[in-house]
């Protein structure tokens, strides 16, 4: 396709490397070339087909400003996480990420890999076929994140998920309405100085904004639902798309 000076093509969808049913270029200039393609969000395929950070590894040696990367990240699965944790995508200096859950048998609205989005803060590219309209809901238009964990955490034991809601919400409604929708989530607790127990023993305390905001904010997902079966994830996140809306204020 020849070239045109007042069009620019963009390849938002390019695979480099070896699949099993094909064998697709290493380098894939010369075919962009021939096709007038100037610029191309590319990803390899060993990374959707064998190891994901080796595949990583061989994308970004690429190293040309014409071929965009799309590292392809494994998150919170045990002893396969690429990389080893959310803050190493930063060393990438990628514009975007590319998640195959179906492909890499992990679950796109469960605690593990909520937590790398949030801590991510990228924009992700998904399949379609990788997931379902629902977890794609939850994901891409629900005004609420989790909570990411504390700078230095090794390991998490994952009693609980916390959510932060970020929308002004009547909490009180919005714990009843979750229950009734057979998805109970709890409040978590409230700041240590409200307390009325250490007013009524004339313990002093004095304004905690940061701590008042967190539990304004945050709901807690209980250990139940993070150990029920897959589609719990989903079961959550469609209950939170119907009840938000209701108990915004």
């Amino acid at each position: 396709m020849p070239k045109s000076s007042s069009c620019r093509v963009v390849d938002a969808h390019r695979l480099a490397g070896p699949v099993p049913f094909d064998d697709l270029p290493e380098d894939p200039r010369p075919e962009m070339d021939r096709l007038g393609i100037e610029a191309a969000w590319v990803t390899h395929t060993l990374s959707l087909y064998a190891d994901a950070q080796d595949g990583n590894d061989a994308l970004l040696r690429l190293d040309d400003p014409r071929l965009i990367p799309v590292p392809v990240v494994l998150p919170g699965v045990p002893g396969a996480d690429a990389p080893d944790r959310p803050r190493d995508v930063a060393a990438w200096g990628v514009r975007m990420v590319r998640l195959c859950p179906a492909r890499h048998r992990f679950e796109l609205t469960g605690p593990a890999a909520l937590d790398w989005l949030a801590e991510l803060g990228l924009p992700v590219a998904i399949d379609f076929a990788e997931t379902s309209p629902g977890e794609l809901r939850a994901v891409a238009g629900l005004p609420v994140r989790a909570v990411p964990r504390p700078e230095g955490t090794t390991a998490d034991s994952r009693l609980l998920l916390m959510l932060r809601l970020e929308v002004p919400v009547d909490r009180d409604f919005l714990l009843r309405a979750m229950a009734a929708e057979g998805v109970p989530l709890d409040g978590g607790y409230p700041p240590l100085g409200s307390l009325p127990a250490l007013h009524a023993a004339g313990v002093r305390t004095g304004p905690c904004p940061a701590a008042g905001k967190a539990a304004a904010e945050v709901v807690w997902v209980r250990q139940s639902m993070l150990m029920a079966e897959p589609g719990a994830a989903t079961q959550v996140a469609e209950a939170l798309a119907k009840v938000l809306p209701a108990a915004s204020r």
